[in-house]
């Protein structure tokens, strides 16, 4: 028996990303939105700047993987499921059965988060399928974690580009954004291209916005704000790269871009003010220098700004050990203040074809929802078969307090979940890794 692979064997994420590059720079991308004379004011600035960004496909990887139970009767069909849609549940399973949509009897259900998954239905076509066979008894379907990744309607990766221009005195003049990625169908609710582009609340006398629609072969849908989760880090990450090209604090520079909306500046104002913005910090518990990061934005009518504490990972080299280690924390604010912090410490030795490895990692999160402690420390031991395929096993302890449900691990880098919190287990994995 041979195996037609199709025409999408050779797919992968990097391809694809390297397309959506080349795209974002075509001179031939659909001009969604242009304000004054951008070429133009590119070419008068004295300073020009100019930055590429992408962003990889991501599943969205709700609490709770996708599930549904069905039960077909002699009086109808009965459904309990998490969904966004529970008419779409309905009219989809009375198409799966042939049977009429009124006799589908669709029971909503608690959602262990969906963030835009439970808007499809394809659990719950596979679950009328199986419960189809076995008339009477209710039929429960659970994916897996693996296949719930797996079988997912990801996230688009998309690539963008941004050229601008300040004037002397280091304003923004003009500004060029230029988007590839999936058009997610349009025309449709949800655009994926003007949305915090076309609609951020940054006013630049010149701007226009672009998007090269490249579709692939990756089932693409609905992830969390949509656009906003690309869009708004593009925009951004960019805004920082002009502030410090005209020599500006960032929180003044995006001031500046906000005059005349109120609100907008009340939060920004209000995050930095709250987060210490421009007072000294202190060296970060590694010793190591801190610096805040700050974003704001506009997504489905609320007015969102962040700060970041960030301080960089130390990683060193003596001949064939290796140690890595970092800190993150989180200050929230909000009526949830989830405030958190992670540490983690990595060592390996490598001795020709054999290499070991040991790491530590320990989160925390205090908080008015959520109070937990998570501690993880594993120990491997990797063998080359060659220069991409390794025979691996670890084993690794967890300790979990409060609400704390880590599990699994990917080397010793803990990525699961629990049934339960406050679980403390011991896993063993053992596996070959083969990279693409």
């Amino acid at each position: 028996m041979s195996r037609d692979a199709g025409d999408q064997a050779l797919l992968s994420s990097d391809g694809i990303l390297a397309q959506l590059r080349h795209a974002a720079g075509s001179p031939h991308a659909e001009v969604l939105y242009e304000r004054g004379d951008v070429q133009a004011q590119l070419q008068a600035g004295p300073t020009r700047v100019s930055a590429d960004y992408d962003v990889p496909f991501l599943a969205h990887t709700p609490m709770e993987p996708m599930n549904c139970t069905v039960q077909v009767g002699s009086d109808g069909v009965e459904v309990w499921t998490g969904s966004q849609g529970p008419g779409a549940v309905r009219q989809v399973v009375a198409e799966v059965l042939q049977v009429d949509a009124a006799r589908v009897r669709v029971h909503p259900q608690l959602m262990g988060g969906a963030f835009g998954r439970r808007t499809f239905t394809d659990v719950v076509a596979q679950a009328a399928r199986v419960a189809q066979a076995v008339p009477g008894r209710p039929v429960q379907l659970v994916w897996t974690r693996e296949q719930d990744i797996r079988h997912d309607f990801y996230r688009a990766a998309f690539a963008a580009q941004c050229r601008a221009s300040l004037d002397a005195q280091g304003e923004l003049l003009a500004w060029d954004i230029r988007l590839a990625g999936t058009s997610l169908g349009q025309p449709a609710l949800l655009d994926p291209a003007r949305e915090a582009t076309v609609t951020m609340p940054y006013a630049p006398p010149h701007l226009r916005v672009s998007h090269a629609i490249r579709e692939s072969g990756v089932p693409t849908g609905i992830w969390r704000s949509v656009a906003h989760s690309h869009n708004t880090f593009f925009i951004g990450s960019f805004l920082d790269e002009l502030a410090a090209a005209a020599g500006a604090d960032p929180w003044a520079f995006r001031r500046r871009l906000l005059a005349g909306r109120a609100r907008h500046l009340h939060v920004l104002d209000t995050a930095a003010r709250l987060s210490g913005w421009q007072q000294p910090l202190p060296p970060a518990p590694d010793g190591r220098p801190q610096a805040l990061g700050l974003a704001l934005s506009e997504s489905f009518g609320s007015v969102v700004a962040q700060v970041a504490r960030v301080s960089a990972a130390a990683a060193y080299d003596w001949n064939s050990f290796r140690f890595n280690g970092g800190v993150i924390e989180v200050n929230d604010r909000s009526a949830a203040n989830l405030d958190g912090k992670g540490y983690w410490l990595g060592a390996s030795y490598r001795l020709g074809q054999h290499q070991f490895k040991g790491q530590y990692v320990e989160s925390k999160n205090d908080g008015a929802l959520a109070d937990g402690k998570t501690q993880a420390f594993g120990v491997g031991y990797q063998y080359d078969l060659s220069k991409r395929t390794a025979l691996y096993s670890s084993v690794t302890r967890f300790k979990n307090d409060g609400v704390g449900y880590v599990s699994r691990t990917a080397g010793t880098i803990p990525v699961g979940l629990t049934s339960t919190t406050d679980r403390n287990l011991t896993e063993f994995v053992a596996c070959i890794r083969h990279s693409f």
